[in-house]
Parts: C-alpha cells; structure tokens; sequence
C-alpha cells in the first residue's frame, strides 16, 4: 500500500502548488519525523518558494526575514537528508517526493 501523502505532496509540488505541498509534506512528518520522501518533497517545496517569481497559491514569494528563515529549513533538512541517506542499509536515492512524479527515477546505488 502506497501513503497518500507522498502522491498528493508530490503531485501538487509538481503542478507548481508549492504552499499546499509544504503543508501536505509538514502534516506528515509530524507523524513520520525521519520519512525521506517528506523530506525531499518539503525540500523541493521550499527551494520552489525561494526561487519562485509568483506564487498560485496563499504564500507569496519568500521575502526578507522569512528567506533567510527558509534558508536555514533547507540547510537543516539536507543536512538530516544527507546523514540519513549515508546509511549502508540505503539502496536507492530518492531524487522525487513520489515514484508516481515526473521527476522520479528511482537511482540504484552500489551495494
């Protein structure tokens, strides 16, 4: 069985709907702290609100103070990412919040 979350996530980051992905992405780490789907999804989320000329959804552009907030979100989830990630038990890179994404191709690493 698949979480409907990492889909929903996934698929509304990649419809350019990167406010409502956040949230989706947010909701499920509260319930799953380390899931490195949410992890990546959260990271493309937020790498989009950075780098976005417009939003199409509430949130505006990052702006200011909250850029540098997010800048320090992005630093501290990649880092996490990272240390998780170096794990032997990991054998392919999530490079998509979602395998049913566009961007997804599921990169197997040597084991």
């Amino acid at each position: 069985m698949m979480p409907v979350r990492h889909a929903l996530g996934g698929l509304l980051c990649e419809q350019g709907h990167f406010d409502e992905g956040e949230n989706v992405f947010r909701v499920d780490l509260k319930f799953h702290p380390k899931n490195p789907w949410a992890i990546v999804g959260l990271i493309e989320c937020l790498r989009n609100r950075l780098n976005a000329d417009h939003s199409c959804c509430k949130k505006s552009r990052a702006q200011g103070e909250e850029t540098e907030t997010l800048k320090q979100e992005l630093a501290e989830l990649d880092k996490m990412l990272k240390i998780q990630r170096a794990s032997k038990w990991v054998d392919f890179d999530i490079v998509a919040p979602c395998a049913c994404c566009r961007n997804s191709s599921v990169v197997e690493t040597d084991v």
